[in-house]
């Protein structure tokens, strides 16, 4: 009995040590577990063009910031070369995917008004991505300032069924009004989207191609409705009938109405609509080419009215509205990419703007003539998510003395 007694004795006492040991053990194991643990991995940005694809390249480190859940932004590379002193080192590219989640613009903030901007239509999810609804997938109005930088929301006050109007879209010269037009069935819906109080006016809803055109005050505007033209006063929401000179290039500016379209540039006074005078580049073709092919088919005129482009079928052109004077650019030979595609001009006429989800800037020389090959042209991918984007339209034109690129010697 006293033999056995000692065994037992001395076999708990071995549990006992033993037991001890193994949890000594294992806290010192879970110890070092968790000193050795990794950080989560980052999530990756990615081509949502090709969310679905096994082949999908993602993003990760500085060049991938998200900004909510669903919505990110992809810098591209370093574009910065001795050879581009004006580039920026890096640009923005914007995946949107739910648009509640982004900032609208706001007018009281005032750094978004510290470089000229554009605004155009955008559906922010296409039909194949897996997140996509009908609210993301519709038109919605939304801007950027010209460098790429700061993307907002404007407004997303229309049906998601809403087909936009390509040809005409116009801020007021204060930023706070967004007129507009676009199509839901029949009707061709003319509207005005007021910033500050979030509401929406309609102006309109008859077929035809319209014309959007603000006050220099803006405290009216005139736009089409139909064959008709209108002017609404903002105050007073009185809107009358008028014979006023309209197209998708026309300006009021220090009092005076500047309309570009056919052959030329009429001036007008702009509260008595009496012309003052005109320009009309290709007059001394008129015996020797056919007006068809004198018209100017694509026009653009610089939000201060100084300077309107014109391209027809044989030449582009240049015109000096204050000078009455322009420049006349071969579409053939060296001139050939002068001044070849422009949909915005700046206030000083030098520089060029086109494209929306991919944005192409050129700036040229002090004689208007050349491009500054090696540091006055920019182009890069803005849109990274959704299906179109369309009708860039430049606004806030002064700011930043007008100027889209940051060019050192700009001689």
């Amino acid at each position: 009995m006293k033999r056995t007694t000692l065994s037992i004795a001395l076999l708990s006492t071995v549990m006992l040590l033993t037991g001890c040991g193994e949890e000594s053990n294992q806290t010192s194991n879970t110890a070092t577990t968790q000193s050795v643990e990794k950080e989560p991995a980052q999530k990756a940005c990615y081509d949502v063009g090709e969310t679905t694809s096994f082949e999908r390249k993602d993003v990760t480190g500085p060049r991938c910031q998200w900004r909510s859940e669903h919505n990110f932004i992809v810098y591209s590379e370093d574009l910065s070369k001795p050879e581009y002193p004006g580039t920026l080192p890096v640009k923005p590219g914007y995946a949107v995917r739910r648009a509640k989640e982004w900032p609208r613009e706001d007018l009281s903030d005032a750094s978004s008004y510290d470089k000229p901007r554009i605004q155009f239509w955008w559906n922010n999810v296409s039909s194949r991505d897996p997140l996509v609804n009908d609210y993301e997938n519709g038109y919605k109005i939304w801007s950027v300032k010209i460098d790429g930088t700061d993307l907002r929301l404007v407004t997303d006050d229309m049906p998601s069924t809403a087909s936009p109007q390509t040809f005409m879209m116009s801020r007021s010269p204060n930023n706070r009004y967004v007129a507009y037009a676009y199509s839901y069935g029949e009707p061709l819906i003319k509207a005005i989207f007021d910033l500050k109080t979030q509401q929406t006016i309609q102006l309109g809803s008859a077929r035809t191609k319209p014309y959007l055109v603000w006050a220099d005050d803006s405290s009216y505007i005139y736009f089409s409705d139909g064959f008709k033209r209108y002017k609404y006063t903002l105050a007073t929401g009185i809107k009358e009938e008028v014979d006023v000179p309209l197209s998708e290039n026309t300006v009021i500016v220090d009092g005076k109405l500047i309309n570009a379209a056919g052959l030329g540039v009429g001036v007008y006074d702009a509260k008595t609509l009496k012309r003052l005078y005109t320009i009309l580049p290709e007059k001394e073709f008129e015996d020797s080419v056919d007006i068809e092919k004198r018209i100017y088919r694509q026009i653009a005129i610089s939000p201060n009215g100084k300077y309107v482009w014109g391209i027809n079928s044989y030449r582009k052109v240049l015109i000096n509205v204050e000078d009455k004077t322009w420049l006349a650019f071969s579409k053939e030979g060296d001139e050939k990419k002068v001044y070849d595609k422009v949909v915005n001009i700046s206030n000083n006429g030098r520089e060029t703007q086109v494209g929306a989800a991919i944005i192409t800037i050129k700036h040229y020389g002090s004689d208007y003539r050349y491009e500054l090959t090696g540091k006055g042209r920019q182009s890069w991918k803005v849109i990274q998510s959704g299906q179109n984007t369309i009708t860039p339209v430049l606004y806030n034109a002064d700011a930043n003395d007008g100027r889209f690129l940051e060019i050192e010697n700009d001689e």
